[in-house]
C-alpha cells in the first residue's frame, strides 16, 4: 500500500501527457531507495536504476520507450545472501488514451 504522505513524491515521476505537443519528449529518471520505500516493500536492500524515458505522442497513441541500467540487491533464493543484480532491460509499451 503507498504511504500518504508520498503523493507528493509521486508527482515527480507524473508526465502530464494531455499538454503536451505531438512529437518526441525526453525524460530521465532515477529510481532509488527513497522510491522503493514509497511501497512499503522489503525486497530489496538497495535499488539505484536510471530510467531513460522517451515518450512519442501521436495523435491517437503514445509510445513509451524505457532504457533502464542499474542494480537491485535482494536476498538470493539459493543461499539467502545479500545479492548484487545487475540490471539492463529496454522495454516498449504503447498507450491508447481515453
Amino acid at each position: 500500500m503507498l504511504k500518504t504522505r508520498s503523493l507528493n513524491t509521486l508527482k515527480t515521476y507524473s508526465i502530464q501527457y494531455v499538454n503536451l505537443d505531438e512529437g518526441n519528449h525526453q525524460y530521465t529518471y532515477i529510481v532509488d531507495n527513497a522510491f522503493i520505500e514509497l511501497f512499503n516493500t522489503s525486497a530489496f536492500y538497495e535499488v539505484n536504476i536510471k530510467v531513460d524515458l522517451q515518450l512519442l505522442k501521436h495523435n491517437t497513441i503514445i509510445t513509451l520507450l524505457f532504457n533502464m541500467t542499474g542494480h537491485i540487491v535482494t536476498d538470493c533464493d539459493v543461499c539467502l545472501e545479500k545479492l548484487k543484480v545487475p540490471l539492463a532491460v529496454t522495454k516498449s509499451v504503447l498507450v491508447k488514451p481515453t
